[in-house]
C-alpha cells in the first residue's frame, strides 16, 4: 500500500483502481495503519498460540511495532520523500527482525 503510493499519478492517468488511486495518499495512509494495526495483532496471536515462542519472538513483535509506527511517521514527516525509507529500508528490517530472531527462540 505504502509503495504504491509512488504510481498514485499514474494509475490515476491510466484508470487504475489501486487502493491509493481511489481513496488518495490520505486514505491510502490510513488503510495501511489498519492493516499494519491488524498484522501486530496477528503476530501476537501467534506467539501466544505457539508455545515454543519465547521472549526473543515477543521482543522481536515489539520491535517490528515500534518500526511499523516508525514507517508512518517518517510518511507524516517526510511525505513521499520517506517512501524508500519507510518501505524499503524498515520492511527489508521487519522481515529480517522477525525471520532471525523467530529462528532463534525456536533453536535456544
Amino acid at each position: 500500500m505504502i509503495y504504491a503510493l509512488h504510481d498514485l499519478d499514474f494509475d490515476r492517468r491510466s484508470g487504475l483502481s489501486s487502493i491509493p488511486a481511489a481513496l488518495g495518499p490520505r486514505g491510502a495512509a490510513m488503510v495501511s495503519r489498519a492493516l499494519h494495526v491488524l498484522a501486530a495483532a496477528w503476530l501476537i496471536l501467534a506467539w501466544r498460540a505457539e508455545p515454543r515462542f519465547g521472549a526473543l519472538f515477543g521482543a522481536a513483535i515489539a520491535l517490528t511495532i515500534t518500526l511499523l509506527i516508525t514507517e508512518h511517521v517518517v510518511l507524516i514527516r517526510r511525505g513521499l520523500a520517506g517512501l524508500d525509507l519507510a518501505f524499503f529500508t524498515l520492511n527489508g528490517v521487519v522481515s529480517c527482525l522477525l525471520g532471525l530472531l523467530g529462528i532463534a527462540d525456536l533453536l535456544l
